[in-house]
């Protein structure tokens, strides 16, 4: 049986264990009454941010891969017409070598000194060693071409690991887009939709092309947003401004980045219907300007092609097709 504490030391122990018991009761205190808070405006903004952002890697990451294909179908080609140079180059030498060996070989040398006078002799002679000069030229071509098949078929394994491993980062990337969209759809159904963007009915005018633009932009209003997608029925955001400049005559690239890169920059201020406007760091979303601060835009998964304003903390900049 332990020896009773003394009143000195319970009472020790006390002092000691009271702090504990209240800093317990904060951490307590301090846990939240539920450990999935009410999803926000905020949330919802956050996620189809990132969709949009896995969206145009998507893009981007197609648009590699068809370059990756075209190289990789071009150095099939030049490999192929390595081997047949090869293949023919072989074959010459191994009818010489056949000839040689039916013929005799020191016959033929034989056949060519024997006779005549010293002029026919230095004829032949000649002969022989342009012979030898022909052969030689033929082996050292054979050397060349092989060396060229060889570094041709490196180029068509590079190319086509290049192209796999392209193929393999999409196909991770829809993975996370999938679990990405999941998300959004969650936090969209509970959150709800927000309040349409009204369209004035004084809008300026635009001109030449950029009217085409805008007016197939504006018609596609109410079409589902989809990844991927450049028309006719649903779009994702580059692929909406791509589909309605390329009724206008004008081709774009599937990716709003891209679409940025390639085209001249416009100042806010010099803002004109038609120009496209672009938003997120790094760029991942693309609208058709249509006037007074307004655009038409493909936002994200669940929703549809829209009216919205360009009083957007994240916007970039413009660019004038």
């Amino acid at each position: 049986m332990s020896a009773p504490q003394r009143p000195g030391a319970l009472r020790a122990a006390v002092r000691r264990l009271v702090p504990l018991a209240l800093a317990a009761g904060v951490v307590a205190l301090a846990v939240p009454a539920t450990a999935n808070p009410t999803p926000t405006r905020a949330d919802v903004e956050r996620l189809g941010n990132q969709v949009s952002q896995l969206d145009e890697q998507l893009n981007e990451a197609r648009i590699e891969l068809a370059r990756l294909t075209a190289a990789l179908a071009q150095a099939e080609r030049g490999a192929a017409l390595h081997q047949q140079a090869m293949t023919a180059t072989s074959q010459r030498i191994a009818a010489r070598a056949a000839a040689e060996y039916k013929g005799g070989g020191l016959s033929s040398v034989s056949a060519l000194l024997s006779g005549g006078d010293s002029a026919t002799v230095v004829d032949r002679v000649e002969t022989l060693d342009l012979l030898a000069q022909s052969d030689g030229d033929l082996l050292a071509t054979a050397g060349v071409q092989r060396r060229a098949l060889v570094s041709a078929m490196a180029q068509v394994r590079r190319a086509r690991a290049a192209a796999a491993a392209e193929v393999a980062g999409i196909n991770a990337r829809k993975l996370a887009l999938v679990r990405k969209l999941q998300g959004l759809e969650r936090v969209r159904a509970q959150v709800g939709e927000p309040a349409p963007v009204a369209l004035p009915g004084n809008l300026p005018p635009a001109r030449g092309s950029a009217a085409v633009a805008v007016r197939v932009a504006l018609a596609q209003v109410g079409e589902p947003y989809h990844w991927g997608s450049a028309g006719p029925s649903s779009f994702d955001c580059s692929g909406l401004t791509m589909y309605a400049w390329g009724k206008a005559g004008v081709s774009l690239p599937h990716s709003s980045r891209q679409q940025y890169a390639a085209l001249p920059h416009v100042a806010r201020a010099a803002l004109q219907p038609g120009d496209l406007v672009f938003f997120g760091s790094p760029i991942h979303h693309v609208g058709i300007y249509v006037g007074a601060g307004r655009m038409v835009d493909a936002p994200s998964s669940g929703r549809t092609v829209r009216v919205s304003g360009i009083d957007r903390r994240d916007y970039v900049g413009a660019g004038r097709p």
